[in-house]
């Protein structure tokens, strides 16, 4: 069984201050996975689409849907959901990533939180074609929209009414697909390394995923025997210095996150897959070219 920190934090009037500050934030990284290192890849390095490798068919389908616990030490703070549904974007089968995630109870009326994402990553090449990001607080309102050009390796960003244009790497992923994607690799042996190319807050850079041990996890969905891996969050994520980030992947074909932990300065954040359902095979086969 693995051990899950939960310390206890006095929160006084000036922590619940800190706490809208930092935690609202946590919270939209810990679902949205952005976890990378910030090193600039030269668009020089881009060259041509190399080949794809991965478990076909994929362990996701559409009508899939986890639902999650979020706790703050032991208090629990909000609820999460990720889901995959099917559509056409520009006549390009793609699956349809949502990723929710909302505050409740007594930590609602200190930050109110409704932030969703949603990516569309092909069925066929398993890139992603455009994210979504919208962020809802109690006087704000964020939006931003990333489109993806894999042919010609741009990416417009809108944001602000404003567009920006980057050059990106073959086959990039976004913030949340990079989660999808890393499912369908086999799970790296303890030590090993998978590296993922991401573009994520107008950067380009690689996500590092290391695998640590296997471990027996129990969530409220159940029980389950899976495969710890650790990663880092980008510098300027509003936790700990060191920015660690671990999830536990169960080691069935399914490749699930049950559970993922990271610490910040207020305290160990922890979400808790608490349902699951799996989804049907999509009318696209996905397949590499």
């Amino acid at each position: 069984m693995s051990s899950i920190d939960r310390r206890s934090y006095p929160i006084s009037s000036e922590g619940r201050k800190i706490m809208k500050k930092r935690v609202a934030p946590l919270l939209f990284f810990l679902i949205l996975f952005p976890a990378l290192t910030l090193e600039r890849i030269s668009p020089g390095a881009f060259g041509a689409i190399p080949p794809v490798s991965y478990r076909s068919p994929v362990p996701f389908a559409p009508g899939e849907r986890f639902v999650y616990d979020v706790l703050l030490n032991d208090a629990k703070v909000g609820k999460a959901v990720m889901k995959v549904e099917e559509t056409i974007l520009q006549g390009r089968a793609v699956y349809h990533l949502i990723s929710e995630v909302k505050s409740s109870g007594f930590f609602s009326l200190l930050v109110p939180i409704n932030d969703r994402v949603e990516s569309y990553m092909d069925m066929k090449g398993l890139y992603s074609h455009r994210i979504e990001i919208r962020k809802e607080r109690r006087r704000k309102t964020e939006e931003k929209v990333v489109t993806f050009d894999q042919v010609g390796h741009r990416a417009v960003q809108w944001k602000n009414n404003e567009a920006e244009t980057f050059e990106i790497p073959p086959r990039v992923q976004d913030s949340l697909s990079s989660l999808y994607f890393f499912r369908t690799q086999p799970l790296p042996e303890a030590g090993e390394e998978i590296s993922i190319d991401i573009h994520e807050s107008e950067k380009n850079g690689k996500l590092e995923v290391r695998s640590l041990s296997r471990q027996l996890v129990t969530t409220p969905a159940g029980t389950f025997q899976t495969t710890k891996v650790e990663t880092a969050l980008p510098k300027e994520s509003p936790l700990s210095s060191k920015g660690r980030f671990f999830i536990w992947f169960t080691e069935d074909d399914k490749r699930v996150p049950v559970l993922m932990q990271t610490e910040s300065k207020r305290g160990v954040i922890t979400v808790l897959l608490s349902s699951q359902r799996e989804g049907k095979a999509p009318s696209l086969t996905a397949e590499a070219f």
